[in-house]
């Protein structure tokens, strides 16, 4: 499915931008990830890895998710959250395609973004930016996720941009900040 859309990417909200990198801008996008978001415990606390221990980790992950290509390629793609003000990357949006041939398409996405702008409403506002390009972008007819059943800050940044809580999935993944099997809640926000 993905090969016949048109990239809705850059996504643009008033105070975000959610975009790939590229090689002029990989060394210094992969260390202000590294510095802002990758090895901070905190912003790590509910993810599927743990907080990156060196910068190489962090500019091989930019590498290989946040380019254009991954998206084709891999059926994901990891934009960098770039505070428009100050043009300095402070998370991310990951996404998925998880179309497959028997199933409406749906594109899955995940965010985080430096505790130092959580709070302000931004991820919201970012994520109704990402909605509003899904729904010119033919071919998708929804929008997922899922989280932590103790996250409340993600269950409330999701129902509050349109999202439906649709199911609970006992030991979804694995945390290894937590060393658990982690409970969640899924999500779906209807496009077409």
């Amino acid at each position: 499915m993905s090969s016949m859309l048109n990239p809705f990417w850059p996504i643009q909200s008033h105070n975000l931008i959610a975009r790939c990198t590229n090689e002029t801008l990989l060394v210094q996008d992969s260390l202000a990830l590294f510095d802002n978001y990758c090895s901070r415990e905190e912003e790590s606390k509910f993810l599927a890895r743990l907080p990156h221990s060196d910068k190489a980790r962090t500019y091989a992950f930019v590498q290989s998710w946040a380019v254009a290509e991954s998206w084709q390629e891999n059926q994901r793609l990891a934009l960098i959250i770039e505070h428009a003000l100050t043009q300095q990357p402070i998370g991310l949006l990951v996404l998925f395609d998880k179309s497959l041939l028997d199933q409406p398409s749906k594109v899955e996405c995940h965010f985080g973004i430096s505790q130092d702008f959580s709070n302000q409403g931004l991820v919201s506002e970012l994520l109704i930016a990402l909605i509003k390009k899904l729904v010119q972008a033919t071919g998708y007819q929804s929008l997922v996720s899922y989280c932590d059943r103790q996250h409340l800050v993600s269950q409330k940044v999701l129902l509050n941009c349109g999202f439906k809580q649709t199911e609970l999935l006992p030991a979804h993944y694995f945390n290894p900040n937590q060393q658990a099997y982690i409970d969640c809640y899924g999500y779906c926000c209807h496009l077409k």
